[in-house]
């Protein structure tokens, strides 16, 4: 069964293993609804890779979530009850183990080579610490919490409150490339 475009596509929350593309597909869909963009992980990390104290975090992105149309991604469970209720519809990026660490690979070894400055933060990956076996690295983070995080969602999505949200759950990249063009068939008077 392909997944459906929904009747309101206003605020989307994007979520998935690390690696998985949340952000890219966010940011495709933010301009898609007309919406800004709004990465979770620009709200956590300040330089230095030091985290933005949690309060300070849930405050600027409660303010995010209010404008009217937004794709938001990341998995905070922090920002969970800030973000979600305000979501019309969630597209959970559940991709293969495989698939992820290939997308992770190729993006990590792109970011170190080009040096790309994330988040407009300073900070900068380095591939070969994302080989350590710790939790500061995002293979650590993608092979360990894949399984619960999955779990976690099933059971989230099938009960109140979240249960009202259109879950679009794509397990491929076909699928997702699939699902991104039906949705600018949908909106094609904002795609354009």
């Amino acid at each position: 069964m392909s997944p459906t475009v929904p009747d309101t596509l206003k605020r989307v929350i994007v979520i998935g293993s690390t690696g998985a593309g949340k952000s890219t597909l966010a940011h495709a869909l933010a301009a898609l609804i007309g919406g800004v963009h709004i990465e979770l992980d620009a709200y956590n990390f300040l330089p230095g890779w030091e985290t933005r104290p949690v309060d300070d975090m849930r405050a600027l992105v409660a303010d995010a979530v209010q404008a009217e149309r937004w794709a938001a991604c990341g998995n905070y469970g922090k920002l969970r009850d800030i973000v979600w209720p305000l979501a019309d519809t969630a597209v959970w990026l559940d991709y293969p183990l495989p698939r992820i660490l290939w997308r992770l690979t190729r993006r990590s070894l792109a970011r170190s080579i080009t040096r790309e400055n994330l988040w407009n933060s300073g900070n900068r990956e380095n591939f070969l610490r994302q080989l350590r076996w710790n939790t500061d690295s995002l293979y650590y983070w993608a092979i360990t919490t894949r399984k619960r995080r999955a779990a976690q969602y099933e059971t989230l999505f099938a009960s109140p409150p979240y249960d009202r949200i259109h879950l679009v759950r794509l397990t491929s990249v076909r699928a997702t490339q699939s699902w991104l063009e039906a949705v600018r068939m949908a909106y094609p008077e904002r795609s354009g």
